[in-house]
């Protein structure tokens, strides 16, 4: 089976440390053990990330216009257009804007559990692994294709996701805008 989630139904909550909001997505398979957490979040101000050591987070700007991450050790120039960037979540960096508020999309889950990967998807291009969770993230409005199902019509800012190991391949196709997407994988540590 195959959910989906649209961002814009969802009402925004302060960070952890208060420093800006975000619409969460996705805990799964349980708001209090989640090992998968999917969250729509925008920058507005100068701040740093919340913290949330031993946890894997993956950071992917949908804002046109860069904001800067930085870390200890390193300062990242991020937009719409980079890779998605993984980091340890008690490594959390200081978001710096440079252009005006910035949203993202957040990609986490405890590292002891599992394997999280985060990648931009081409239309088309196939979304296949065996994965025990997969997901993919549209900024703009697109149709999933999966085997065995209807074409799915995804709202722009929406989340569809499977827990089912078995849907075969997906792929995605845009609507009225270029297609903009990311998929999502969690895979339990053997």
């Amino acid at each position: 089976m195959i959910h989906l989630i649209e961002a814009e139904r969802i009402e925004p909550n302060r960070w952890r440390n208060g420093a800006g909001l975000a619409r969460t997505l996705l805990q799964w398979p349980s708001a209090e053990a989640f090992k998968v957490h999917v969250a729509l979040a925008d920058i507005t101000q100068d701040s740093p990330f919340s913290h949330y050591p031993g946890m894997q987070r993956w950071f992917q700007s949908i804002s046109p216009h860069p904001v800067a991450l930085v870390h200890a050790t390193r300062r990242l120039l991020l937009d719409v257009h980079s890779a998605p960037h993984e980091f340890e979540g008690g490594d959390a960096p200081a978001a710096q804007l440079q252009a005006g508020a910035v949203r993202d999309v957040s990609f986490m889950g405890p590292a002891a559990q599992g394997q999280l990967l985060m990648r931009a998807v081409a239309e088309n291009e196939p979304v296949t692994r065996s994965d025990a969770w997969r997901g993919v993230f549209t900024l703009h409005a697109a149709v999933l294709q999966a085997p065995g199902h209807e074409p799915m019509h995804l709202p722009a800012l929406s989340l569809a996701w499977s827990a089912d190991a078995g849907m075969g391949t997906w792929q995605l196709q845009a609507t009225a805008q270029p297609l903009q997407a990311w998929a999502m994988h969690w895979q339990p540590i053997a």
